[in-house]
């Protein structure tokens, strides 16, 4: 799992843009973020250079779109000052790309989505707020105490906050818990499942903190995990899996999943029984 961010500096508005991209592999991702990150670079620098105030695409505006095929109307902006060191943040995560800028809420247009489109990207509906992030991990109970100690605190602060825990979806949560330090705090839907052998855990999060997630999964050295971003269909699946039980002895089951096993789809199991349920049937 790789995390790479080109930082800006936006500022705290909820107005926010956030476009997901998915693509074949990771290498693909990251050249489209690094033309995008230089793409913003330029196009700022020349917007602010202007005297007077223009809705005229910037030269770079032009170029990217003569490279692409397509035109643009409109020179695209985004925060309430000047452009330059405050361009969007790109996060790359494996074969995923997240823009994000804090006060961006008019977007950044259909110019970008083109571009990704044209690099072979499956791209997200635009949206406002923070990631959803799935993180599954390896962890039995017992064999890291801070862990458990971080963990319990986590689900016990949810507990106090799901007010309906028979819905089927995630509630949405301010603040969302989270174990791991972060920079900001996030509000969002909230999923979270632990059993004899796997953390699940389904969260709002700021996408400029993404990599504290990776950070905290190395410093409790966490040798097996996946992280999926922007899977709103986790959020039930994380929701059933805390509430499944064996239906011969009624105890708790253990959930395995093909990213964190060698099997080929996701399975709940009753050890003592022995028995073994497809997800499917507790969704």
């Amino acid at each position: 799992m790789t995390v790479r961010i080109w930082q800006s500096y936006a500022c705290n508005n909820s107005s926010s843009y956030r476009l997901v991209a998915r693509f074949a592999d990771a290498a693909t991702a990251r050249a489209a973020a690094a033309e995008l990150s230089a793409f913003f670079v330029d196009h700022a620098a020349q917007l602010d250079a202007r005297e007077g105030w223009s809705r005229e695409p910037s030269q770079a505006q032009r170029e990217l779109a003569a490279r692409y095929g397509f035109s643009w109307t409109e020179a695209i902006t985004w925060g309430d000052e000047a452009l330059t060191g405050d361009e969007p943040d790109l996060i790359v995560h494996d074969d995923t790309l997240v823009i994000f800028h804090s006060y961006c809420g008019g977007g950044l247009g259909d110019g970008v989505p083109k571009v990704l489109r044209a690099k072979g990207g499956t791209i997200g509906t635009p949206e406002r707020g923070d990631l959803e992030v799935s993180v599954l991990f390896l962890a039995a109970p017992g064999a890291n105490a801070k862990l458990d100690e971080e963990l319990a605190e986590m689900f016990a602060d949810f507990d106090e906050q799901d007010d309906e825990p028979d819905e089927p979806d995630a509630p949405w949560v301010e603040p969302v818990p989270v174990p791991w330090d972060t920079k900001r705090e996030s509000y969002g839907h909230v999923a979270v499942f632990r059993d004899a052998s796997t953390v699940g855990l389904h969260v709002a999060i700021d996408p400029r903190d993404l990599e504290t997630v990776s950070r905290y999964l190395a410093a409790h050295q966490i040798a097996k995990s996946s992280i999926q971003l922007d899977v709103p269909a986790n959020r039930r699946v994380f929701r059933a899996i805390r509430k499944a039980r064996c239906t011969s002895c009624e105890g708790p089951l253990e959930y395995l999943d093909p990213r964190l096993h060698d099997i080929e789809a996701p399975q709940l199991v009753c050890k003592p029984c022995g028995g073994l349920y497809e997800l499917g049937a507790f969704l």
